[in-house]
C-alpha cells in the first residue's frame, strides 16, 4: 500500500506541477479564467470570502487562534486569507511548483511546505489548533484520503477544530461528465493514447473521488474527532453531491 500511495502521489505532484503554468485557473477552474485570465485581486478575494464563511460556521464551536493548517494549499489562496485570523499558518501541498508560487505571498506568519509523503510526518503531533481542506481531498484516492484524515487527527491539538470538504457520491448514475470519464479511462488503456493527450493538452485530466458520509464519519471518529456538523455544499460541482464536515479533536 505504501508503495502504491507514493506512486500515486508522485503522479499527482507531477500533474499539479504542470497545472501550475496556469495556477490560479487550476485552483479555481472557471471557464472564462483559463489561460492566466484570473485578476489577482478577484482571485485572492475568493479566498477571503471562503475563509470568512468557514470561520463563521466554526465560530459557534469556539476557534483557538494559535496555529492553522491549510491542507492542499496550492498557491496559498486560503492560507493568505487565514493569516489575519491566526498567529501562524502553515500551507502544505504535494506540488513543488505550486509551493514555489505560494511562497511569493510575502506574508510573515505563513510557512509553505512541500509534502511528498502519504502522511503529514513533517509536522509533530498536536501542532495545530485548526485545520482546513477545501477542494483537495476530492482529487485523492479514498485510501489515501482516509490516511490523511487520520493524520489530521494526529497533528491537531485536543479541542482543535477541523473543517474538511469531501464529495459524497455522483448526483446521477449516468451523466455527461461520468460518461466522458469512463470513456477516457477506457481510451487511456490503449498504448500511446495518454502520451498523445498529454502532448496536445499539456497534462492529463484530474480524477475526482468521493467517500460516503458514513465512512467519513467513521474515519473521523477513528482519528479522534467528534463530529459537530455535516452540511451538503456545491464545492465539487454539479456532477457530485459534496459535503463539508466540522469536527473537534477529543
Amino acid at each position: 500500500m505504501v508503495f502504491s500511495a507514493k506512486s500515486k502521489l508522485t503522479k499527482l505532484a507531477s500533474h499539479w506541477d504542470l497545472l501550475a503554468r496556469d495556477a490560479k485557473w487550476a485552483v479555481l477552474s472557471a471557464d472564462d479564467r483559463k489561460g492566466n485570465r484570473w485578476d489577482d485581486d478577484t482571485f485572492w478575494q475568493t479566498g477571503v470570502a471562503d475563509v470568512e464563511g468557514v470561520l463563521n460556521e466554526c465560530a459557534r464551536y469556539g476557534i483557538r487562534t494559535g496555529r492553522a493548517l491549510d491542507f492542499g494549499c496550492g498557491v496559498g489562496r486560503l492560507s493568505r486569507a487565514l493569516a489575519p485570523h491566526f498567529e501562524r499558518v502553515d500551507g502544505v501541498d504535494v506540488s513543488s511548483a505550486m509551493i514555489a508560487l505560494a511562497r511569493q505571498s510575502g506574508r510573515s506568519n505563513i510557512t509553505f511546505h512541500e509534502n511528498p509523503y502519504p502522511n503529514l510526518r513533517i509536522f509533530e503531533s498536536g501542532s495545530f489548533d485548526f485545520a482546513l481542506s477545501l477542494m483537495t481531498l476530492q482529487h485523492i484516492p479514498p485510501r489515501l484520503m482516509q490516511s490523511y484524515l487520520l493524520e489530521l487527527g494526529r497533528v491537531l491539538r485536543s479541542k482543535g477544530l477541523v473543517f474538511v470538504q469531501i464529495p459524497d457520491r455522483p448526483r446521477a448514475r449516468i451523466s455527461s461528465v461520468r460518461l466522458r470519464t469512463f470513456t477516457r479511462r477506457l481510451a487511456f488503456k490503449v498504448p500511446g493514447v495518454k502520451g498523445v493527450w498529454k502532448a496536445r493538452r499539456g497534462t492529463l485530466p484530474l480524477e475526482m473521488y468521493g467517500m460516503r458520509s458514513a465512512q467519513v464519519e467513521k474515519v473521523l471518529a477513528n482519528a479522534g474527532f467528534d463530529l459537530l456538523q455535516m452540511v451538503v455544499d456545491q464545492a465539487a460541482g454539479d456532477d457530485w453531491e459534496s459535503r463539508h464536515y466540522i469536527a473537534r479533536r477529543r
